[in-house]
């Protein structure tokens, strides 16, 4: 069963890096075939779609990592049941968008009325076609959700790109968009026929109200969060120019196989303490915390160092000096690596604390709110940043002494922070090495051996010494390999 599981998490974890890779390459293609106002207006745009999908889910596909473990012989009626609402709820998102394209020109300060019915449309597609990769994690399909994140991962950065280089028109490019998402909501109905294929009784209304019961509430606390994590953007977005905004949104740079690692780990502690806790066994979920914990520290703190000594070379190589404005912004955007170590999200899921979670949201919204304006008065655009990372510490404080209590901890004794101190010390000063090392070289040649180097330093020092406990080296080094080369 441990077996499976690691290689359930190798197989998705490769498989969003994979699509990352590529992923990654669609911004720095825009960002040379677009004018700064053009491609701020497409940042403007995918901000709209990218915060009404998440909403618009309305929890659902949350529900079934906590429900289909539950009730594994009533998993083809969930999946159906989430689909048709889904799609439902997409359509009438897209018609409030569409509805709202005037009102959100206002807003940005810019020509984007022109744009929204594509926009609606790419929303339409998107509310459905989310349930596709969490339909087969949740059948414990590993092999599937590999091919599905990183074919399709694959297939819209490629068609970004060939649309936006050959025709320079954004249009052109949101319709590629809505025309990869229409595949993937396609692919969702095959697998939803497949899935149902064994005559599948129309949904009871206990099962939906079973859903329901979990899905709103998560909405809810899905609904504060959103505002708390995009207030900053949509702020910079209605206050300054679309060639401002795009500086901005460079520096919100998400490092993808990072990112995409703490998401994969969360949703891989949501499935397995979601077992754990309904049988009663809070020994096994505090393992299986403390494993993925100690991992993501192992991983994202050395990361974020090398990230935060060499941010200079990694905006300016990749997106150019006129982008030179967003190295602040993502110096401070840097700052919420540290927080995903804690998964106080995934254990609120997990045990469904959907108030407590709900209530922490409320708190981070309210700290983000009030730290906003003052940090922005006093840092300048950069302080908008700053404001989400108050809030998610809020929310990561306010988690996690739940989450102690809920496996039998301490928030004093909830994670080894002398340990961790001294990992952070440790990539702290193998970055440093790194960058006094590669100094005299070109900033194209820093970016590709400084870090590579820290890494290698900071690899060294954790396999020679006992800063890694031997039972977790093996699950780190697998977890890496799989990354590297894209199979468990």
């Amino acid at each position: 069963m441990e077996g499976s599981r690691r290689t359930f998490s190798l197989l998705v974890t490769a498989a969003r890096g994979l699509s990352a890779v590529v992923g990654i390459a669609v911004p720095l293609v825009l960002v040379r075939v677009f004018d700064q106002t053009v491609f701020g207006q497409y940042k403007e745009l995918f901000l709209v779609a990218g915060t009404a999908v998440p909403l618009l889910t309305m929890g659902l596909p949350a529900s079934l990592y906590y429900l289909v473990p539950r009730r594994p012989t009533e998993a083809p009626r969930l999946l159906v049941q989430s689909g048709v609402l889904l799609a439902m709820l997409g359509v009438c998102g897209a018609v409030a968008l569409a509805l709202a394209g005037s009102a959100l020109q206002r807003f940005f300060h810019a020509p984007l009325a022109a744009y929204i019915p594509w926009v609606a449309a790419f929303t339409a597609l998107s509310v459905p076609a989310s349930l596709l990769p969490v339909a087969a994690m949740v059948d414990r399909r590993s092999w599937l959700v590999a091919l599905l994140l990183s074919g399709f991962g694959c297939v819209q950065a490629v068609a970004l790109i060939l649309a936006a280089w050959w025709t320079r028109d954004l249009a052109v490019l949101l319709a590629a968009a809505c025309g990869v998402m229409a595949l993937e909501a396609g692919a969702l109905v095959v697998y939803l026929v497949w899935r149902a294929r064994s005559d599948v009784a129309p949904p009871r209304a206990g099962l939906l109200r079973a859903q329901l019961a979990y899905a709103l509430p998560f909405a809810a606390a899905a609904l504060v969060g959103l505002t708390r994590d995009r207030l900053h953007a949509f702020y910079v977005g209605s206050s300054m120019t679309a060639a401002q905004f795009a500086v901005y949104a460079v520096g919100l740079l998400q490092i993808p196989a990072i990112d995409l690692l703490t998401q994969t780990v969360g949703e891989v502690v949501v499935l397995e303490n979601a077992e754990h806790l309904a049988a009663g066994r809070v020994a096994d979920a505090r393992a299986t915390w403390q494993r993925a914990g100690i991992a993501l520290a192992v991983l994202l703190l050395p990361v974020f160092t090398v990230a935060e000594v060499f941010a200079t070379e990694v905006i300016t190589v990749l997106f150019g000096q006129d982008y030179g404005g967003a190295v602040p912004v993502f110096r401070i955007n840097l700052l919420l690596l540290p927080l995903a170590i804690l998964l106080a999200s995934p254990l609120l899921r997990a045990s469904a604390d959907l108030r407590l979670m709900l209530g922490a949201d409320l708190a981070s919204l309210a700290v983000a709110m009030a730290t906003l304006l003052p940090l922005v008065h006093a840092f300048g655009p950069a302080g908008a940043v700053g404001s989400l990372v108050a809030g998610l510490a809020t929310f990561s404080l306010v988690g996690s002494r739940r989450n102690a209590a809920r496996l039998g901890l301490r928030l004093a004794t909830f994670l080894p922070w002398r340990h961790l101190a001294t990992l952070l010390a440790v990539a702290a000063l193998c970055a440093g090495l790194g960058w006094l090392l590669v100094r005299p070289i070109p900033p194209l040649w820093r970016l590709g051996l400084g870090p590579a180097t820290a890494i290698a330093l900071y690899a060294t020092v954790l396999w020679r010494t006992g800063l890694l406990p031997a039972a977790d080296r093996l699950w780190v080094r697998q977890l890496l390999r799989g990354v590297a080369v894209g199979r468990a």
